[in-house]
């Protein structure tokens, strides 16, 4: 049982609580004021994002994005996709990755905040791209 789960109802979080609770609503914020700018496909921090095809193997993808969250100390990661096979894969993958990581590091969960954004094609076709940004937060944090 979670520590959220465990607290009375009505009693107050102590300071600590209080500023990582603080600290995790700024990065938030931070995160959907970067996710709500223009959908600009030039910028690069769209391009930043790994890119997911209806062939990619999930569990590849699970170990791969684990080894760029570790080797890169990463707190966060895009992944965009195009199409619901694709889409399925990611979301398959990032669930793996969440099973691979609770043995090791029970505190941590990895959760999904989806984005939709239109992506222009080469061929001047305009496709729908879902981006999901993928965040480490604590699990006492977790509804």
């Amino acid at each position: 049982m979670s520590e959220l789960q465990e607290a009375p109802i009505g009693e107050e979080l102590s300071p600590e609580e209080e500023q990582n609770v603080r600290e995790m609503l700024a990065q938030m914020q931070a995160s959907q004021e970067e996710l709500d700018g223009p959908a600009n496909i030039e910028r690069s921090s769209m391009d930043e994002a790994i890119r997911v095809k209806s062939d990619t193997e999930p569990m590849r993808l699970a170990h791969f994005l684990l080894r760029e969250v570790a080797e890169k100390k990463l707190r966060r990661i895009r992944v965009q996709t195009i199409g619901p096979r694709a889409l399925s894969k990611a979301v398959f993958a990032i669930v793996h990755m969440n099973t691979l990581i609770e043995p090791h590091t029970p505190d941590i969960e990895f959760v999904i905040h989806p984005h939709i954004r239109v992506k222009q094609m080469r061929n001047e076709e305009e496709r729908t791209a879902f981006v999901l940004t993928i965040c480490q937060i604590p699990t006492r944090y977790v509804i």
